[in-house]
């Protein structure tokens, strides 16, 4: 039952962008593979993740998303064909978060591991979701300007 737990959250999480970007429109969003990616776009991309390891790309309407590892990390990058970055998602583990998080987090949660964390970066802002457990219970909270808010919890079982 976590995993489900985990898998939902991770899938919603990855679905907010493309609600939030085509809220009030009437199309469905088309995912295709090989989508003929322009070499100004792929450079942009090089430039800006120089360690990125095994890129795939994908069309998703008439913007272009990249999923690749860097770090160890898994990410998901969205693109419109000028270059400009819509978003950037990453998914890791405690040790990818920046120190001030991880304090936060531990100041609220000490006696509960982090087990999952999610990055998203829209619009000039950078959100943290992190997945806390104990014994008892799972927790995600979102962390935002050294903002903590509890975002769902619920108990094992």
């Amino acid at each position: 039952m976590n995993r489900k737990f985990l898998w939902r959250y991770c899938l919603g999480l990855i679905l907010i962008p493309f609600a939030l970007n085509s809220f009030g429109q009437q199309k469905t969003a088309q995912i295709t593979d090989k989508p003929g990616v322009s070499e100004k776009l792929e450079t942009v991309f090089k430039k800006t993740y120089k360690d990125a390891e095994n890129p795939s790309w994908y069309n998703l309407d008439k913007n272009y998303l990249v999923s690749f590892t860097q770090n160890r990390q898994k990410s998901n990058v969205l693109y419109q064909k000028n270059g400009t970055r819509i978003y950037h998602i990453s998914y890791g583990t405690e040790e990818n978060l920046p120190q001030a998080v991880r304090n936060l987090v531990k100041s609220k949660y000490f006696d509960f591991n982090i087990k999952t964390t999610i990055n998203v970066n829209q619009h000039n802002r950078n959100i943290w979701f992190v997945y806390v457990e104990d014994a008892k219970n799972i927790n995600l909270v979102r962390v935002e300007d050294q903002n903590l808010q509890v975002v769902d919890h619920s108990r094992k079982s």
